[in-house]
């Protein structure tokens, strides 16, 4: 991916702290961008977002969290869809178009995964 692509992907970073998912940003070969989504844990949502007070006592539940979530991915593999997707031609597109493509992906990923995660 060019140097000038990477760039507009940085308006794109703040969907991360929108939406409670983590969006992986990669690129194929020939340079389309690759879009991969996954739920995220709502601690990290809210850690973001500062609605959890940084206190001794969240700092250790949210590492404890962590920990067990990590060890769950470790033995059993991941427990929510992840989706990839390619959006392609990002040469002739504006960074907002970018961002919007990639909201667009987050939006499917709900409409597909959503009973899976708010039941």
């Amino acid at each position: 991916m060019s140097q000038e692509n990477r760039d507009k992907l940085l308006y794109s970073y703040g969907l991360g702290e929108l939406y409670p998912v983590d969006i992986y940003l990669g690129s194929t070969p020939r340079g389309d961008l690759t879009v991969g989504i996954k739920q995220a844990n709502l601690w990290d949502y809210l850690t973001i977002n500062n609605e959890i007070p940084m206190t001794q006592e969240n700092i250790a539940a949210y590492t404890f969290i962590k920990r067990m979530e990590k060890t769950h991915e470790n033995m059993y593999g991941l427990s929510v869809p992840y989706d990839v997707s390619v959006i392609k031609n990002i040469d002739y597109m504006y960074q907002e178009d970018i961002a919007y493509s990639i909201r667009d992906k987050i939006a499917d990923y709900y409409k597909k995964y959503a009973h899976k995660f708010y039941n």
